[in-house]
């Protein structure tokens, strides 16, 4: 796979959740309905003690999210999280978390510049470490 594409639609609906949760992380993760076009935006309940800094999926909304995500034959493409007050780059703590071997994105949103939030997606290569995975948004 050279890149995604994601809807407008989704786009905004991750950037206007992360934007709600302010000033804490929030997290979700990414679907697809053919594996290659990002079209659903789940959010799931960041239940961190430390929610200001880091991001932990509550377990129930994740279970939950799975099996919705099974019934509806969605594809998991990525797991998001926001930097509130960060860059959208990994962190050491994002890095420790990710299941690199999973294939799955990580998706991370920064709103350091609140006007102008900004998404990246990363991959995971075995050489490289994480890499910038190219998005086009529909």
């Amino acid at each position: 796979m050279q890149h995604l594409t994601m809807t407008s639609t989704c786009y905004k609906q991750i950037i206007s959740y992360g934007l709600a949760q302010l000033p804490y992380e929030a997290c979700g993760i990414l679907a697809s309905s053919n594996g290659i076009h990002i079209d659903t935006f789940v959010p799931i309940i960041n239940d961190h003690p430390n929610p200001l800094h880091y991001f932990s999926f509550q377990p129930q909304a994740w279970i939950n999210t799975l099996y919705e995500l099974q019934r509806a034959e969605l594809q998991l493409i990525g797991y998001l999280h926001t930097h509130p007050t960060e860059e959208a780059i990994p962190s050491s703590s994002d890095l420790l978390g990710f299941d690199d071997q999973s294939g799955h994105l990580l998706c991370i949103v920064s709103y350091k510049q609140k006007n102008s939030p900004h998404l990246r997606l990363y991959q995971h290569l075995p050489t490289a470490g994480m890499k910038d995975y190219p998005l086009i948004l529909t």
